[in-house]
This record gives C-alpha cells, sequence and structure tokens, in this order.
C-alpha cells in the first residue's frame, strides 16, 4: 500500500548509508495492519466467506478435499491476477 506523499517524511531513519524513506506503509507503522486488513477485506470480498477467511497478512483457504483445495488455491491466484 502506498504510504500518503505527506507522510513519507514522517518514516525517515539515517543509517551510516544515508537517510531513508519508506514510500510504501510499513507494518510497524500505527494504523499499517488495520488498513492492510481492510485493503484485503474489500479486494477479496467476492471469496471472503465462500471458502476464504483473511486474516491480517494470511489468507486461509478451507477445502473439503486435496483437489478441492487445488481448485480454490488457483481461483485466489487467478483473482489477484485479474485485479492488478
Amino acid at each position: 500500500m502506498a504510504a500518503n506523499p505527506s507522510d513519507i517524511v514522517k518514516t525517515t531513519f539515517v543509517t551510516k548509508k544515508g537517510s531513508y524513506a519508506f514510500r510504501r506503509m510499513p507494518f510497524g507503522l500505527s494504523g499499517a495492519v488495520p488498513n492492510f486488513q481492510k485493503a484485503i477485506d474489500i479486494i477479496l470480498k467476492p471469496l471472503i466467506g465462500k471458502f476464504l477467511s483473511a486474516y491480517m497478512d494470511d489468507l486461509i483457504i478451507s477445502s473439503p478435499s486435496f483437489t478441492q483445495y487445488v481448485k480454490h488455491l488457483k481461483e485466489v491466484f487467478d483473482y489477484y491476477m485479474r485485479r492488478g
């Protein structure tokens, strides 16, 4: 997830090789995890509850058989590919 341009300066840290700032939201920032969870819930809404559960950065696929699991896994990957 892209960080708000006005907040990038707030993520600056200094090392021996220079100063750096995050352009993407790192999980260590307050609010990062809930924002990521909300984005995942919105993106995967059509699949959540059918066979997919999402918790933070984990996706859980529940299937009655291995064959069905592979089908569900492919459906999740295909869905991500279509969404970009």
